[in-house]
C-alpha cells in the first residue's frame, strides 16, 4: 500500500513539475504598440497655399490644410486636405491617418484629368498591410481592387506633416515610404537655401530614390513645405510655397 501511495506521488510530482517547465517555455504576450498623439509643430487651421510649376511657368495653384483631429466611424484621425488645379488637373484628396501620422486610414480622392472624372476611396486595414480600392470612372464602377504588402503601407502627405514634427532632420537620415504600387527611401541630401515666392529660405532638401519624390523643408521650427516634387502630375509639375496662414 505504501508502495502504491508513494508511485502516486511521484507522477504527481512529475506532471506538476512537467507543467511548469512548459509554462516558462511560452512567450510572453506583448502589447500592441499604440498610436500616440503627436505633438505638433503646427496648428489646426493652418493652410498653406502653393503656386503649381511646369518648367518655371506657373500652370495652376494648389491648397494643403490640417484641420486636426476627427472623429471617424468611433476613431480619432488626423485630417489633412490637398488639392492643386491646373488647365489639364483637378485632383482634391482627404486623407484621414493615425495620430502619429504614421499609418493612413481612409483616403478619398476626386480627380479631373483631361475630361476622365475618377472618384477613388482608399480603405486601410488595422496594420496597413492591405487596401481595398473602391473607385469609378465617369460614374460607372470598377471592380474592386484589393492591395497586400509586406510591410505597414505609408502616405506621402502624412509623412510631410510627420517629418515636420521632426525635432531635427539631419543630413543622411532616411525613411521608408511604402505606397501600393511602390516602395522607396527618402533621404535627407543637404541643407540649401531656396526662393519660392514666399521668400527665400534655409531648407532640409530631401529626395527619394528612385528619384520622383523632392522635398525642401524650412530650417526653422514649423519646417514649412518650402517645395515639393513628386505629388502633382507624377512628378512632371512641382509646388512652391506661395503663403501660409
Amino acid at each position: 500500500m505504501f508502495v502504491l501511495v508513494l508511485f502516486v506521488f511521484l507522477l504527481v510530482f512529475f506532471i506538476f513539475m512537467c507543467s511548469a517547465d512548459e509554462k516558462k517555455k511560452m512567450p510572453e504576450k506583448t502589447a500592441v504598440p499604440s498610436k500616440t498623439l503627436a505633438d505638433n509643430v503646427f496648428k489646426k487651421g493652418e493652410t498653406i497655399i502653393f503656386g503649381v510649376y511646369s518648367k518655371g511657368i506657373k500652370v495652376g495653384s494648389g491648397k494643403m490644410v490640417y484641420h486636426g483631429i476627427k472623429n471617424v466611424g468611433g476613431q480619432d484621425l488626423q485630417h489633412i486636405t490637398f488639392n492643386i488645379s491646373t488647365f489639364s488637373v483637378k485632383d482634391e484628396e482627404d486623407v484621414f491617418g493615425s495620430l502619429d501620422f504614421s499609418s493612413p486610414v481612409v483616403i478619398y480622392r476626386d480627380v479631373h484629368l483631361f475630361g476622365r472624372h475618377e472618384i477613388i476611396q482608399e480603405e486601410y486595414a488595422t496594420d496597413a498591410r492591405s487596401l481595398k480600392i473602391l473607385k469609378s470612372i465617369n460614374n460607372k464602377p470598377v471592380p474592386e481592387v484589393v492591395v497586400h504588402s509586406k510591410e505597414p503601407m505609408t502616405n506621402v502627405l502624412l509623412l510631410i506633416y510627420s517629418l515636420r514634427n521632426e525635432k531635427t532632420l539631419k543630413t543622411g537620415a532616411s525613411f521608408k515610404i511604402v505606397l501600393p504600387t511602390q516602395a522607396f527611401e527618402l533621404k535627407v541630401q543637404s541643407s540649401r537655401k531656396i526662393k519660392v515666392p514666399k521668400g527665400s529660405f534655409d531648407a532640409a532638401y530631401l529626395e527619394s530614390y528612385p528619384s520622383k519624390y523632392k522635398v525642401w523643408l524650412d530650417s526653422g521650427k514649423e519646417k514649412l513645405p518650402v517645395r515639393i516634387q513628386g505629388l502633382a502630375a507624377g512628378g512632371m509639375m512641382y509646388l512652391a510655397l506661395v503663403d501660409v496662414y
